[in-house]
């Protein structure tokens, strides 16, 4: 049986391939493409994305905040995100009948609120695509200026590839374009939170704070953000983004290591002072489990209290210099010591190569 010959072949059923098989198709209606995917059905992270809504992209203007937003490798994305961003991502939607809403915390959403509306418009927008699943891709190949996908007992052969299998947990995945001489770096996990059981902040589950920061100790890796103390130690946006910024460091301490928490939105020492000294002279006439500080939740700052060793029956203005010296440590700088092992499946993948090339 003589294999048909494509004149792409996407490798990866997911949001990129199809947003590629999209534009090639928008430019040539009369392109023969297949799209290969290894699971059952294709675009399943953009099915659960955003619990079910689909985060389609964020409400960034600068292409400059865009970069910075990612840890590694923005300045190699310059130039991409200059030829389209996230506006260029809205007016491609738009076009093609979605609208798009932004929410307060600069997310964007369909107004359907529904991952399905941008399913059936990358679907619809693929319709004279080939699609085939549960095909898993073992090798790829260039013979007589042809290249050949593999999938089992199934051959395919076409004049350009797509590569766009998305984050694979292990280095071993990747073994099937060996023969292409890419250079593959090993995928370490990242967005994890951080497990701290002896912080003694176990028993303040639920309990957070607006904005806060994270630091790495004795690194300049730190965050900032909403933080979350759960029953097994710390997490939301501050701390997933330092997990992010510090994967690979964090990988190369076994995951060990300490954790400095600001529980205050003053970052800068001077700043912090100055507004930690005003609150004491406020407060002068309350006694301890009365003092409020920035946001810190009632039960937090007990907690702090408890750490900085003031009694809560004591007033304010019987705080010795050490105590203040203590209180103000403890909202600015508390230590932690956290060791966890998150696993690849359930953390999303770093890796410093882009997923997504074409081979011609």
């Amino acid at each position: 049986m003589i294999m048909p010959v494509y004149d792409v072949i996407i490798v990866g059923g997911g949001a990129s391939g199809f947003f590629c098989a999209a534009n090639l198709l928008h430019r040539n209606p009369n392109l023969k493409i297949l799209i290969l995917e290894r699971s059952p059905k294709v675009l399943n992270k953009v099915r659960i994305s955003g619990g079910g809504r689909c985060n389609v992209t964020h409400a960034v203007d600068s292409i400059q905040d865009l970069i910075n937003a990612y840890p590694r490798g923005g300045k190699k994305l310059r130039k991409l995100f200059n030829r389209f961003d996230t506006r260029s991502t809205v007016k491609w939607f738009e076009e093609r009948g979605v609208k798009i809403k932004t929410e307060s915390d600069g997310r964007m959403f369909p107004i359907t609120d529904s991952s399905e509306t941008i399913i059936k418009t990358l679907l619809k927008a693929t319709t004279r695509a080939e699609i085939k699943v549960k095909q898993k891709a073992e090798a790829l190949e260039y013979i007589n200026e042809q290249w050949q996908v593999k999938c089992g007992d199934s051959q395919y052969r076409s004049k350009a590839v797509f590569f766009a299998p998305g984050g694979l947990s292990k280095s071993d995945q990747y073994k099937f374009i060996d023969n292409l001489n890419f250079k593959i770096v090993p995928p370490v996990p990242s967005l994890f939170t951080f497990n701290s059981p002896a912080s003694g902040f176990k028993n303040l589950m639920g309990v957070s704070v607006k904005e806060g920061a994270v630091k790495l100790a004795g690194s300049k890796l730190e965050a900032s953000g909403p933080v979350l103390i759960t029953h097994w130690g710390f997490s939301g946006p501050a701390p997933l983004k330092l997990s992010s910024l510090g994967a690979r460091e964090i990988h190369s301490k076994n995951y060990k290591g300490d954790l400095l928490i600001n529980w205050t939105p003053f970052f800068d020492e001077k700043i912090f002072s100055e507004k930690f000294n005003q609150s004491i002279e406020e407060q002068r006439n309350k006694l301890s489990k009365n003092y409020k500080f920035a946001d810190i939740p009632v039960r937090l700052m007990e907690k702090l209290l408890e750490i900085s060793q003031i009694e809560e029956s004591r007033p304010l203005t019987e705080w010795s210099k050490k105590q203040k010296t203590n209180c103000l440590k403890t909202c600015s700088d508390v230590w932690c010591i956290f060791q966890v092992k998150p696993r690849l499946k359930k953390s999303l993948l770093l890796q410093e190569e882009y997923h997504c090339r074409i081979l011609i």
